[in-house]
């Protein structure tokens, strides 16, 4: 689209929120625009610009850009409290991991309490295995190690952090923590079972992939591959359609051995519970973690948001699978800045709408209201639960428009300005092909939204690729080196002087290699440089840039183990998941 896109009207800026209210929560999970030039300012520094860019060249541990350093912060299975072991492979029994720092880190995000203190929450998406002799107790253990992990966290002496392990706030969330249904599908007849006979007592959460936060300091969490851990015959099940649209099947993983909820064929079995957006409260561990129906039941990606002009809380949200959508949640009842009571329940009402995209830089949000439109009895919903439970199934009957695999979100902080992470999608054919998806086999792209409310312009940041020439199959600049060039954009942030950071999630994609870039618009084009490549077989997520521009929290997940060692211990251990802080050395 050649029509500039222009600062949002609608939405509060960085400059218009209180500094109170970001010494309490901080600004991670927003992020930044394509304006913004950071190699055009040579003679300055945001602490992780300017860089000389790393070359493409892939190794058993994590390479930085040169001047740059990291220390891993903690890693799957290391102690959570004082007086534990250090992890011990062997050991790691299925109560030792309930104590323990999860496995597969993915988002994350730190509530930065002063400048010495925080608090470090971040995702577990899938399970990784110790190596307990016993088969029953590995089992536990991994059963345990998804979810999410939160941790205080404090600076040492030597000005490094370090896990505060005498902290009361330090926990894990894992599948058997309790739990609580919001909105309009908590209590429905479709969410009881011997589990949760009143359909609203529930536990826990899995799949979880990239997230978001509230303005009133809570984590949010995505559940995004849900269906994996479900095993069962669907066919005449009375969710037959909506289980099968989730990809459920008889060849889920172990979970259904160690409890009957993931089951398909017991009457514990809990399939609709997962798939939602879960809020945590950081500061209150005996607090049960809400899984919001109103944000809708899919393979939740992200959770994004934002204080509109008028008040009302806006949470952007994706459906992580090829052909899938992208949704937004108005809240019914304004922010109230300083009454967190109050704030804490803006998820369980209001209104999702699902984008739709048009060929003239347009797009409408429409929403999702039983009785309105298709979303009638006539078409199988007969209540506002059963919309937000096949949330899938309501947008196709909207016409809303199917993505390549809508993943991370971010927020521009000072144009409000949106982005959307395409991560690719391999069957978009030709015939499948629509205007903010428009390559066939697509490696992916980004597009930016200005939105105003129930519509909005948008444009493509980028459409990935090596560069070709072809200005439809990828947008990157002739300045962009091969090393520079990235497939399957997977999550990103804006730092704090506006500069927008890539990860991707290419790995099997042939000739690329996952890693960190530096991102920006050059007229219509981008260049991209890349900062960081992750260790073999591994890819980056969650990165969080402290308010001080001098640290970076970033997830290092699946990292593969190798003949000279494993990562991050490059010792006799299998290699592990682990959360690094990068600075400048």
């Amino acid at each position: 689209m050649s029509e500039e896109i222009v600062n949002n009207s609608d939405v509060l800026s960085i400059e218009e929120i209180s500094r109170r209210h970001f010494l309490k929560v901080g600004v991670a999970g927003l992020s930044v625009l394509s304006s913004h030039s950071g190699y055009a300012k040579e003679n300055e520094s945001s602490g992780f610009l300017p860089f000389n860019e790393l070359a493409i060249q892939q190794a058993s541990g994590l390479r930085l850009a040169e001047g740059f350093k990291y220390k891993t912060l903690c890693a799957f299975g290391d102690p959570l409290h004082a007086g534990m072991k250090a992890y011990d492979p062997k050991s790691l029994s299925g109560e030792e991991q309930k104590k323990r720092f999860g496995a597969a880190c993915d988002f994350i995000h730190v509530f930065e309490q002063s400048d010495d203190k925080a608090i470090l929450c971040f995702n577990n998406e899938f399970p990784e295995l110790g190596g307990h002799p016993d088969r029953a107790e590995r089992e536990q253990a991994a059963y345990h190690s998804v979810g999410v992990s939160i941790a205080a966290i404090k600076r040492d002496g030597r000005d490094e952090w370090k896990i505060d392990f005498l902290s009361q706030l330090n926990r894990r969330v894992t599948p058997s923590s309790k739990a609580l249904i919001t909105g309009p599908a908590a209590g429905h007849e479709r969410m009881k079972s011997k589990a949760s006979p009143d359909g609203i007592r529930t536990a826990g959460t899995l799949g979880n992939c990239a997230g978001g936060y509230t303005p009133w300091g809570t984590y949010l969490t995505a559940e995004e591959n849900v269906q994996q851990y479900f095993s069962g015959e669907i066919k005449g099940h009375k969710e037959e359609e909506n289980f099968k649209r989730f990809g459920m099947n008889d060849n889920g993983n172990f979970f259904a051995r160690l409890d009957p909820r993931f089951d398909l064929n017991s009457g514990y079995q809990s399939a609709l519970h997962f798939g939602m957006v879960v809020e945590i409260d950081p500061l209150e561990p005996n607090e049960p973690i809400k899984k919001h129906s109103m944000l809708g039941r899919c393979r939740h990606e992200c959770a994004k948001v934002r204080v509109n002009k008028e008040g009302y809380i806006e949470v952007y949200t994706s459906d992580d699978q090829g052909f899938e959508y992208i949704y937004k949640f108005i809240s019914a009842e304004k922010y109230k800045e300083g009454d967190r009571q109050h704030n804490k329940t803006l998820l369980e009402a209001g209104v999702l709408h699902v984008a739709k995209f048009a060929e003239d830089g347009k797009m409408a949000w429409l929403p999702m209201i039983f009785g309105e439109g298709k979303l009638t009895k006539e078409h199988g919903f007969n209540s506002q639960a059963d919309v937000q439970i096949d949330s899938r199934k309501a947008a196709d009957l909207l016409g809303a428009t199917p993505m390549d695999r809508p993943e991370d979100i971010d927020i521009d902080p000072k144009t409000g300005n949106i982005f959307f992470f395409m991560t690719g999608n391999r069957a978009r054919s030709r015939d499948k092909l629509n205007s903010a998806n428009p390559i066939e086999m697509g490696a992916g792209h980004i597009i930016e939204l200005n939105d105003q409310g129930t519509q909005g312009k948008w444009n493509f940041f980028v459409i990935c690729g090596k560069f070709s020439g072809d200005p439809v199959n990828s947008t990157f600049t002739q300045e962009t080196s091969l090393s520079g060039c990235f497939v399957y954009p997977d999550n990103g942030a804006f730092d704090r002087d506006g500069e927008l950071w890539v990860c991707s999630d290419g790995y099997s994609f042939p000739g690329f290699t996952d890693g960190l870039w530096h991102c920006e618009k050059k007229d219509d084009r981008v260049i991209s440089r890349r900062f960081a490549t992750p260790p073999k077989a591994a890819e980056f997520t969650g990165p969080y840039f402290l308010k001080n521009s001098k640290e970076l929290f970033l997830s290092v997940q699946h990292p593969a183990t190798n003949p000279s060692g494993s990562f991050p211990d490059f010792n006799h251990l299998k290699a592990r998941s682990a959360v690094v802080v990068i600075s400048r050395d």
